[in-house]
């Protein structure tokens, strides 16, 4: 077989396999859910903090509101639970914020075993159980099938019943804005499909959408100003507006100094399994408004006690630390090398006296060693010599060289002074007050 036909057989055997291969072979890809990560089921608000963000707004997440105090950098602030605000200088300090012109959107807080409480005491503001039987943990299941039409939001910036709506783009399904035409069909298609007992409507201007929102129809705010007539309500922090369902109101608004006020009944509505029903998402957008600085507050997690002493004590803390460690410098034993104790059995007691004696000569106590053998060579020569010590000093010296044979001016040395500058000074001292001390106890001759 020639070469040629052999290459044209190897040829067609690797050719065919490949055009059989790309004839019949078929690509597909499969995704598989797995689940909500634990962001999700830490943050149920992280489906409103994402849309929020793709729409061009700044939001993040808090789990305490006292991390977040002074609320100089946040336009809009959400507060899943009116019961986060723990203390009155939280209060004070939200207040202030919305005079300065914040923008909050708060729930109220209802345990089960309570009918009603006030959950906004300065602005009088009551949260009661209504006699709907609704399930409070939820009851959205039963309408997923009727939310497909919820294709596309639309954006209104918040305000009284007069002023005009100002349509904007936020949505992430549709970026074109609706026609209030269009909105209005819309609306009318899913108004034929649930139940209008649990739907409240907003709508915040005269010519702008009206919004469907499902609160939690077990839930339902109260103001004293909502049984009087509009020209009847007076004083500072009324209510402007409020709408509900069939079973109460769920949606009140305060204007409060330059800031805006907005009390639902429940915030269920913007969780991250719920967001996409009704309008929810587009009465978020409308809420918050454009370019602006949300930030969700969730929990209410208390800084650590050391957390809190660093923040308000700093300075005691630094200054008590500086305090310990003196201390510990102060009263720590010297660092040296240890003394191997090569010497199990017991000392004798001269090591003891040398010990205690070499200790008084570091001490420069050298005095304390020979006021001892002075005050007995004073007391040995008054039984030798009567009258001894009224003598003067010279007399009483030349005594005790008459009777010892050394100089008056060595012993006057050795009992009187009391400037001994070396070992040797010390040591002549020494000597000749033991001369005296033994001439005395064993006199030689008497003089008396």
């Amino acid at each position: 077989m020639s070469n040629k036909k052999f290459l044209l057989i190897l040829a067609a055997l690797v050719a065919i396999p490949l055009v059989l291969f790309y004839a019949f072979f078929e690509s597909y890809e499969e995704s598989e859910s797995l689940g909500w990560s634990d962001v999700a089921y830490k943050n149920p608000f992280l489906a409103a903090q994402l849309y929020l963000q793709k729409s061009g707004n700044q939001a993040a997440t808090s789990y305490s509101l006292q991390d977040i105090l002074p609320l100089t950098d946040i336009d809009t602030l959400i507060i899943s639970d009116v019961s986060i605000i723990l203390a009155q200088s939280q209060t004070q300090a939200l207040v202030q914020w919305l005079e300065d012109g914040g923008n909050l959107i708060v729930a109220g807080r209802l345990s089960y075993d309570e009918d009603s409480k006030i959950i906004l005491p300065w602005l009088d503001l009551e949260l009661y159980n209504t006699d709907c039987g609704c399930d409070r943990s939820r009851y959205y299941e039963d309408y997923d099938e009727l939310t497909e039409t919820n294709g596309s939001d639309e954006n209104t910036e918040l305000s009284d019943s007069e002023a005009p709506l100002e349509e904007n783009t936020l949505s992430e399904a549709s970026p074109d804005p609706l026609k209030d035409s269009a909105a209005d069909t819309t609306e009318q298609s899913k108004a034929d499909d649930y139940d209008e007992t649990l739907i409240t409507r907003l709508r915040f201007s005269e010519d702008g959408p009206e919004l469907l929102i499902q609160f939690d129809a077990g839930l339902a705010l109260y103001h004293p100003a909502m049984d009087y007539e509009e020209d009847e309500r007076t004083g500072d922090r009324q209510p402007f507006y409020w709408r509900g369902s069939d079973w109460g109101p769920h949606f009140v608004q305060f204007n409060v100094g330059n800031g805006l006020l907005s009390v639902l009944s429940d915030t269920y509505l913007w969780r991250s399994g719920y967001i996409d029903e009704y309008d929810h998402a587009f009465l978020l957008s409308t809420l918050v408004g454009e370019n602006a600085n949300v930030r969700f507050v969730i929990g209410s997690d208390m800084p650590s006690l050391m957390a809190l002493l660093w923040r308000y004590a700093k300075e005691f803390l630094i200054s008590s630390a500086f305090l310990l460690v003196a201390w510990l410098v102060y009263r720590a034993r010297r660092l040296a090398p240890a003394v191997v104790d090569t010497l199990p059995s017991r000392r004798s007691l001269m090591e003891h006296i040398q010990a205690t004696a070499r200790y008084h000569w570091q001490q420069k106590d050298s005095q304390a060693l020979l006021e001892n053998l002075r005050h007995e060579i004073k007391h040995q020569a008054q039984l030798q010599f009567a009258g001894f010590s009224q003598l003067p000093l010279t007399e009483q010296h030349q005594r005790l060289a008459q009777l010892s044979q050394l100089s008056p001016d060595s012993i006057a040395q050795a009992l009187g002074n009391t400037s001994i500058t070396s070992e040797a000074v010390f040591l002549s001292y020494v000597k000749t007050l033991k001369a005296l001390r033994d001439q005395l106890l064993n006199p030689t001759n008497s003089l008396r």
